[in-house]
């Protein structure tokens, strides 16, 4: 989240935040207004971090056109970013309420990735709180060939294993929000400095 100095607002205006992987998928800044517009602040180190409130603002990381983050029953990936919060409740990653997909929230202060298949929900649940207003590194890890979900909070792992109970895709061709559900449900105030999803 480099793309603007401290202090200035995300450009609401098509996909203006940089995707620095070699696919560029550039997401997008939504709010109401511009004054409720995501603002960019001092990140961990020297970086530039992007801070949301538990106003309008999201970042659409993925359009409905887009399946870069849309994954099959067979699809491996690990999501991992840094992030700062005093919130208790909130979503970081979420796609369409009821719809397939996977969403990453917190839940009492505490990291929870959720699959969905459309019938079967799997979850693994920190038991680490993140919730005390410093920079962690949280990553989550679906693993497709042994079925299992894990969960990390600054490298350790934070969770016993849990088991992925699902059984078809976790594609629904729907958006990909940063901050919130796609449909502006689930705000969270929260500071996040990197993002990375991978696949494999």
């Amino acid at each position: 989240f480099n793309e603007q100095p401290i202090g200035a607002k995300a450009n609401l205006e098509g996909t203006s935040i940089q995707d620095y992987s070699p696919w560029d998928n550039r997401a997008q800044a939504q709010a109401n207004s511009l004054a409720e517009a995501p603002t960019y602040v001092p990140g961990a180190g020297s970086n530039v971090a992007l801070r949301l409130t538990a106003g309008s603002d999201r970042v659409m990381l993925t359009p409905d056109s887009t399946r870069a983050l849309q994954f099959g029953v067979l699809d491996s990936f690990t999501v991992e970013l840094a992030m700062r919060t005093t919130a208790r409740t909130g979503v970081i990653i979420g796609g369409t309420p009821g719809m397939r997909g996977w969403t990453l929230q917190l839940a009492n202060g505490k990291p929870r990735l959720e699959l969905f298949d459309g019938t079967t929900t799997a979850i693994v649940a920190s038991t680490v709180a993140i919730n005390d207003g410093n920079w962690h590194c949280v990553a989550v890890l679906r693993d497709a060939v042994t079925r299992q979900l894990r969960v990390y909070v600054d490298g350790a792992l934070a969770a016993p294993q849990a088991g992925d109970t699902t059984s078809t895709t976790l594609a629904s061709n729907e958006p990909v929000t940063l901050g919130a559900m796609n449909d502006g449900s689930g705000q969270l105030a929260f500071d996040v400095d990197t993002l990375r999803v991978t696949r494999g």
